[in-house]
């Protein structure tokens, strides 16, 4: 993996390097993608011999539009203010947030007190200034999407309740199951 991080390597001094990873299904696809990303990035973050690792932050089947409800995510944020970390590796900046004004905001914040995000399958470094349009771009792109994926959903949804099919979760449903048609049945 190859970082081009902004930061100075200064000799006799290591760098505190974290990684976020995250998901936003709980498909075993998504998990398998989880496990791969917290695998790669920790031993990126080994190998490098200007490096120590300062962790690897996750959130697995939440959404990034939000910061408020990722746990990982807001205990990353909080380690770097205190000083605890010098670079985040993420995969993407759709990984990292979906939501235009968190992301920037954070990466306003950050690029203050030398906090780097790097975002790896963009090749970008948050502490190039010259990097923001790109990163405002690449925001946008994976808000939309965000918006589409929910709208699609929605329209889905009604569709199916107008033509009368219905979601239930029967597992969570004492007393309930589907039969082998797919009806909801008392038990």
């Amino acid at each position: 993996m190859e970082i081009n991080s902004l930061h100075k390597v200064i000799p006799g001094q290591r760098l505190k390097v974290a990684a976020y990873a995250r998901i936003s299904s709980d498909k075993d696809v998504a998990e398998t993608s989880l496990d791969e990303q917290i695998d790669f990035y920790t031993r990126a973050i080994i190998q490098n011999p200007n490096w120590d690792f300062a962790g690897i932050y996750y959130d697995d089947g939440i959404s990034g539009t939000t910061i408020y409800k990722r746990k990982g995510f807001s205990k990353m944020i909080n380690d770097a203010k205190v000083g605890l970390i010098d670079i985040i590796l993420v995969k993407s900046v759709s990984r990292f947030a979906r939501n235009l004004i968190d992301l920037l905001e954070i990466v306003r914040e950050f690029r203050k007190v030398g906090i780097e995000i790097y975002f790896e399958q963009q090749h970008v470094s948050s502490l190039d200034v010259k990097c923001d349009q790109m990163i405002t771009l690449y925001a946008q792109f994976a808000e939309e999407e965000a918006i589409s994926v929910s709208k699609n959903q929605k329209w889905r949804l009604e569709k199916d309740r107008r033509e009368g099919r219905y979601y239930i979760p029967v597992n969570h449903m004492l007393g309930y199951r589907y039969d082998s048609k797919k009806n909801i049945v008392f038990l």
